[in-house]
């Protein structure tokens, strides 16, 4: 009876360490380092960055620079709407770049 509870106990243990390593911060800095949006996720996510009060024309592409340099810088073009939406994001910190100057604000989604 011993041996099967320690087998329960040893497997609940297990399970419960591998369901905490499938979630993971993903934060998004500015060109500074201030944090504009963090989010605990399971996986890869979507960040869409809407620039609210641009200081001039709309186009170009936003860069997505990793910091922890796990992952490979990405780029984006700014859509009509004004967003940048940057899709399979993996967890860890990520830089946002604008071509831009204005108010922005990031939302990571699942």
């Amino acid at each position: 009876m011993v041996r099967g509870v320690c087998g329960i106990a040893a497997t609940v243990c297990a399970l419960g360490v591998s369901l905490s390593a499938f979630a993971a911060e993903l934060k998004v800095v500015d060109a500074t380092g201030l944090l504009r949006a963090v989010r605990v996720v399971g996986g890869n996510a979507r960040i869409v960055v809407t620039i609210l009060q641009p200081s001039g024309a709309l186009h170009g592409e936003c860069v997505a620079t990793n910091v922890d340099g796990l992952s490979s810088e990405k780029r984006v073009p700014i859509s009509p709407k004004g967003e940048c939406v940057f899709m399979d994001m993996a967890v860890g910190s990520w830089q946002i770049t604008l071509p831009v100057q204005g108010k922005w604000r990031a939302q990571i989604y699942e």
